[in-house]
């Protein structure tokens, strides 16, 4: 049971010290399951509650020990939050740690044995775990269960789950239902299950069932009748079986993560095997479409404005991260630009009508990750890109009868079982290549989003500040639609654009730096579960690449012991080449966000420069002292702020790929340099062997020595 935590009585006030209206206490250190906002990675917590002493007292009791950053960073606001009362000219300060309430933000659990879940604006069904772990019993049966050829998949799904997992035979068959195993491509139980049983989505589910099992027909055809090894060579299967495999191991992977709530664990049955689900949580939930999309039709609320999938990880991201921004408000400058991120952020940790009159020109550091998660994780992956990797899929499955064609051999063959085994081959070079170029897209574009969006919050520190138009079209509207920009929207329009709509954050205000500070930690944690399967998946692809480039070495080292044909050789070149290309890009998108770590850094550092400039050129009296003291705790909190970024992005969670590999220069080098160089070693073969005399005069464009 949670612990409920009271503040203990303080002693009376003395004359020489009365407390601020603030009424501002600070505890340094975790707490079971209470609402909390971390000032820092390291676990500093700012709590509202009464009792001026309460924060005297932990002031003096830090000072008297060692500082740690998590007690200098308390220390710091404890001392700013003090002066609150007697800062007129920063009215947000003062409201930046009134008591809570019972807001929207998430609530923040210590407890290791309690397993929080953030649930869905949908229904309960959907409710994302903030908990994320590798579950080594669902990988391992997944991939069983995927490499497996179809109806045999659907029996030994039925026999682990009852025998060896303890499952009734009617959780058993919900999840073969659940993992659209079943033994034919009619899909009616299926699509009753997600509510949608129309016919175009049977025809659908019909030509995907075909396409999907089309190595195991080509397979069989191969193996069991030798003949048709002169139509379609064994060698020629290397490619698509390094694609199925690769598939498998990936959806492998995206059960391994997904959460314990939806796929079960130790003690918790998953409602993959007690509930049906609707279409709309299958995507939310299981298929990767839902996040390279967010602002797909089918991940929007029932009113078609904000995507549920969005919300859902916010939420999750706030849990992820311990922080509650819903109480901490940030200036952003100009009225128009907080109704732009009002806008934005689509009613998410909007404050009362009250306190946006009482200070217009401010929003809640949760309506700023609203509008930032919105406006970028929302972005999905650009249609030139998805055309691309159309195209390529033709270019590929396509090259093999071309190739064959070329070499004076049937390019769909001659027999009845060799046109069969050829266009399985065919209809599963498309969707094998398609999924897998998808899975890899779909890592690289996460990357991308994750840099535009810490880009976007690093502009807003640096005059003039992010433009709200780069908050989506929402923003951009409000702010023409503001009476204040509107007045100035036709006059700033000459001069190439609107002043009144730049997002401008002057980190010099205590509660606008620490809600940057908080807001930016929120948003690297934004959809935690995909970055890890992501990070997985990168894994797979790099070594689904090496083992390409390591048969293509295979092929021309023993070409004696294995012969080949031309079609074979540019299979696995072309599978080694688009594979390796997407997971440099990949590495390369991650690298650019460990990289542009140091410039943010840097924005934060000069501004702490000007306010040293200021202290040291001003002189006070004696009623400056209390703006000259206020002015020193900023600067402390900056360097608090600064140092804490510094180490929890570069040092103990910075992004990382193929594993726990830092992304970096070094990743790049390695992953480009591994991949060039073994091409290399097989094109010098191949160079060698040509120079030798060998060609690809052979039958059907088979590998031959000299005569």
């Amino acid at each position: 049971m949670a612990a409920s935590v009271a503040p203990s009585p303080s002693p009376s006030p003395s004359p020489s010290s009365s407390p601020p209206s603030s009424n501002v206490n600070v505890n340094v250190g975790h707490v079971n399951n209470v609402s909390v906002a971390h000032a820092s990675s390291v676990g500093a917590h700012v709590t509202a509650h009464s009792g001026w002493q309460r924060a005297n007292e932990t002031v003096a009791k830090t000072r008297t020990k060692k500082k740690t950053p998590a007690s200098q960073l308390a220390d710091v606001v404890a001392q700013a939050s003090s002066w609150a009362e007697r800062m007129n000219e920063n009215q947000t300060f003062q409201s930046a740690f009134r008591s809570r309430g019972t807001g929207s933000g998430a609530e923040v659990g210590h407890n290791n044995n309690q397993v929080k879940a953030v649930p869905s604006f949908r229904n309960d069904l959907a409710s994302l775990d903030s908990h994320v772990e590798f579950k080594a019993t669902q990988f391992v049966r997944t991939l069983v269960y995927e490499m497996a050829p179809p109806a045999i998949n659907t029996l030994t799904v039925l026999l682990f789950e009852t025998i060896i997992f303890k499952h009734t035979f009617h959780q058993a068959w919900r999840c073969v239902l659940a993992r659209f195993l079943l033994p034919v491509p009619f899909c009616g139980p299926v699509l009753r299950l997600i509510g949608d049983n129309s016919w175009e989505l049977n025809i659908a589910n019909f030509c995907f069932y075909i396409l999907e099992n089309g190595i195991w027909v080509s397979l069989f055809i191969v193996v069991l009748v030798p003949e048709i090894r002169d139509e379609l060579s064994t060698l020629e299967l290397v490619p698509i079986c390094v694609l199925f495999v690769v598939r498998a191991t990936v959806l492998a992977l995206k059960y391994a993560y997904l959460p314990v709530n939806y796929v079960g664990g130790d003690d918790v049955l998953g409602l993959m095997y007690t509930k049906e689900f609707s279409i709309q949580t299958m995507y939310a939930t299981l298929v990767l479409n839902a996040w390279n999309n967010p602002h797909g039709e089918r991940n929007l609320d029932k009113e078609k404005k904000a995507s549920e999938v969005l919300r859902c990880e916010m939420e999750a991201a706030c849990m992820v991260a311990d922080v509650r921004l819903d109480d901490i408000e940030v200036h952003v400058g100009t009225e128009a630009a907080a109704a732009a991120i009002r806008a934005a952020a689509l009613g998410v940790g909007q404050r009362s009508t009250a306190l946006i009159s009482a200070s217009p020109k401010s929003v809640s550091a949760k309506e700023l990750l609203a509008s930032i998660i919105s406006a970028h994780y929302g972005k999905g992956i650009p249609e030139f890109m998805n055309n691309v990797i159309y195209v390529v899929t033709l270019v590929f499955a396509g090259s093999f009868p071309a190739v064959r064609a070329i070499c004076g051999a049937p390019a769909f063959g001659t027999t009845h079982l060799g046109k069969l085994a050829c266009v399985s081959h065919f209809f599963y070079c498309i969707n094998g290549f398609l999924v897998n170029l998808a899975f890899a897209t779909s890592a690289a574009w996460d990357f991308r989003r994750r840099r535009f969006s810490l880009e976007s919050l690093a502009s807003m520190l640096v005059y003039p500040g992010e433009r709200a138009a780069n908050l989506g079209e929402r923003a951009e509207k409000a702010t023409r639609d503001d009476v204040e920009a509107g007045q100035r929207y036709s006059s700033a329009a000459g001069r190439g654009g609107n002043d009144q709509s730049r997002i401008y954050i002057d980190v010099k205000n205590p509660s606008s730096c620490l809600a940057w500070s908080l807001v930016r930690r929120a948003v690297r944690k934004v959809g935690t579960q995909w970055m890890y399967r992501m990070n997985a998946y990168s894994v797979v692809f790099l070594v689904a690449a090496m083992a390409c480039t390591g048969a293509l070495q295979a092929l021309y080292y023993g070409v004696d012991a294995y012969p080949h044909r031309l079609v074979s050789a540019v299979g696995l070149f072309m599978v080694a080449m688009c594979i390796s290309f997407l997971c440099s890009f990949a590495v390369f998108e991650a690298a650019r966000i460990n990289e542009a770590v140091p410039d943010h850094l840097m924005i934060l550092k000069r501004e702490m420069v000007a306010l040293a400039a200021a202290l040291a050129g001003s002189t006070f009296d004696d009623e400056g002292e209390g703006r000259k003291s206020r002015m020193e705790a900023t600067l402390h909190l900056l360097k608090q702020v600064s140092s804490t970024m510094q180490h929890e992005e570069l040092v103990c969670d910075p992004f990382v790929v193929f594993g726990r590999v830092t992304a970096g220069p070094g990743a790049i080098g390695a992953t480009v340099g591994v991949l060039i160089s073994m091409l290399i070693v097989a094109l010098q073969r191949l160079s060698y062997l040509l120079d030798q005399g060998w060609n690809y005069s052979g039958r059907y464009g088979e590998f031959v020595a000299p005569d």
